[in-house]
């Protein structure tokens, strides 16, 4: 018997069966609906989703034990996806950045410039884009790395571990 225990009632325990015919296809479908107490084979695997919920990792059951609780802390599918964008965007904000001023530099287009020139002006540009970028990143990457959907399993097994950076620090 598997019982799913989460922090979130929209929480579904969900199933991938092996099949050939679609291979590389997401196929998951849902098991059970949190709280729940379902047979499940151990064959098969398994991750903790639901509406408006980042997915967990997938994970098996480990075998040979009556009864496995699945306990979910889940994270937010909004705040995953915001916290990728910035941290997309912060990166590539703060290379270009970087590139045109090292450009602008390379270039001595900084040569016999007096503030207010387009040469300067550029300069201030650019170091606003970096700092813009790394303030992004600053933003995106604990939105990211801490917004996913963790999941322990009671008794344990060694498939399931997930590293993250969560609220509680390193989440193994």
């Amino acid at each position: 018997m598997v019982h799913l225990r989460a922090d979130d009632p929209n929480a579904v325990l969900q199933l991938r069966k092996p099949n050939p015919a679609l291979a590389g296809v997401d196929g998951w479908e849902p098991a059970c609906a949190s709280p729940c107490g379902v047979q499940l084979n151990p064959e098969y695997s398994y991750r903790v989703g639901g509406a408006g919920l980042a997915s967990s990792y997938g994970f098996t059951l480990p075998k040979g034990h009556e009864t496995v609780t699945v306990h979910a802390r889940t994270g937010g599918a909004g705040r995953e996806y915001w916290g990728e964008a910035l941290t997309l965007t912060g990166a590539t904000s703060l290379l270009l950045g970087a590139v045109t001023l090292t450009t602008l530099f390379r270039t001595d287009a900084m040569k016999n410039n007096e503030p207010g020139d387009t040469a300067s002006t550029i300069q201030v540009v650019c170091i606003s884009t970096m700092a813009l970028g790394v303030v992004m990143m600053a933003i995106g990457l604990p939105l990211r790395l801490g917004g996913g959907t963790s999941v322990r399993l009671d008794p344990p097994t060694a498939k399931t571990a997930r590293v993250g950076l969560t609220p509680r620090g390193l989440e193994f």
